[in-house]
């Protein structure tokens, strides 16, 4: 599947764009400022229907303007569909496949399959735990279509859960919501246990193919769960739950340990390492996704060359110039430079000046 045509109409600093994508490489080159993270925004809102920096949807309306409208022509064999979204102040966002609204907005997450690295990723080595739990969760929900519902079902009956802590306690009603509680999180404690697990290998072929080194990464999925009967660990925390005002124990409380030589990441790697290591697990999550879909997802790459040497940036181009990725967007300042080393690949080069697109090379 690729995107060929892009329309946006008062989309952050876009009054207005119409464009057509190359099926393989696509260049956005232009300095800072001018607009071409914001087209990136656009393709991972129309596949995943919110903004990578999590900013609320009215924020993405230009200023000034009633609305924004994102448009895509998608081809998948050899067959065209559209996705459209409109974007509203005060009103749920609407989306439309192939100009049909869908009953529930969950369905069309997965439809387009993406995977995006954006300089911002480099806080999923430095983080607790949050984005860690927001990667397993946009991962998974691109391939098993109840994931979704089953994580906001569990996350409402969790708001439940802690403000009856907060209020006076019922000791029957917290019992059938620890019951609720249970079944939903071993559904989605044992989904992201497995993914982890299939990740791992691939995450460290890749982080090896970039390094070239003796390094030694490893990710592992962090679980209460895995420390015992989940209905038990709930009912013996309650004491502690009730003086804390919220549920200690749960999947709300996961993550992924990421390590260096045994060492934990966010403190022993160089920025450098630490680079690699999230462009190695974000190409690890694209090829999961490619082998569980069957065709591989879009690829969004920004400013993807910061922080590597020359070398790493060869293997990477290297890489991504191979049969196994279709697709791909790459925002860069020096890009004429990494053109020289993609021989005869098939590539668009669009210049991005004060949000507009210009066409200036294309390659079969």
């Amino acid at each position: 599947m690729y995107i060929q045509d892009l329309q946006a109409f008062h989309f952050k600093s876009y009054d207005f764009l119409e464009v057509s994508l190359h099926p393989h490489l696509n260049f956005l080159v232009g300095n800072n400022g001018q607009g071409k993270t914001n087209v990136l925004d656009m393709l991972y809102y129309l596949s995943l229907c919110k903004s990578p920096q999590r900013f609320p949807d009215t924020s993405l309306i230009q200023h000034n303007a009633q609305q924004a409208i994102l448009r895509g022509s998608y081809v998948a064999a050899e067959q065209t569909c559209s996705v459209a979204i409109s974007i509203k102040p005060h009103t749920t966002k609407e989306v439309l496949y192939n100009d049909a609204p869908y009953e529930r907005l969950t369905d069309h997450i997965g439809r387009i399959p993406l995977v995006a690295v954006y300089p911002q990723d480099i806080d999923l080595a430095l983080d607790g735990g949050d984005l860690k739990r927001r990667f397993m969760n946009a991962t998974i929900s691109q391939y098993a279509k109840e994931y979704l519902p089953t994580y906001q079902r569990y996350a409402q009956l969790l708001s439940q859960r802690n403000a009856l802590l907060r209020g006076i306690p019922d000791e029957t009603l917290l019992g059938a919501l620890d019951e609720q509680l249970v079944s939903l999180g071993l559904q989605l404690y044992l989904q992201r246990k497995a993914f982890c697990e299939a990740l791992s290998p691939l995450f460290h072929y890749y982080y090896t193919l970039l390094a070239q080194s003796e390094e030694q990464p490893d990710l592992s999925y962090q679980s209460q769960l895995a420390e015992g009967d989940f209905l038990t660990q709930l009912r013996e925390a309650r004491v502690r739950d009730l003086r804390m005002g919220y549920t200690t124990v749960g999947i709300q409380r996961d993550s992924i340990e990421f390590t260096l030589g045994g060492h934990p990441l966010r403190r022993e790697g160089s920025q450098g390492q630490q680079k690699t290591f999230v462009v190695a697990l974000r190409l690890a999550q694209f090829r999961y996704l490619a082998d569980l879909l069957h065709e591989p997802p879009l690829l969004l790459l920004d400013d993807i060359f910061d922080r590597f040497d020359a070398e790493r940036v060869g293997r990477l181009i290297e890489l991504l110039n191979a049969e196994e990725f279709q697709q791909i967007f790459i925002t860069d300042t020096t890009t004429p430079t990494v053109l020289r080393s993609l021989d005869a690949a098939a590539y668009s080069l669009f210049q991005v000046e004060k949000s507009t697109l210009t066409l200036q090379q294309s390659s079969c």
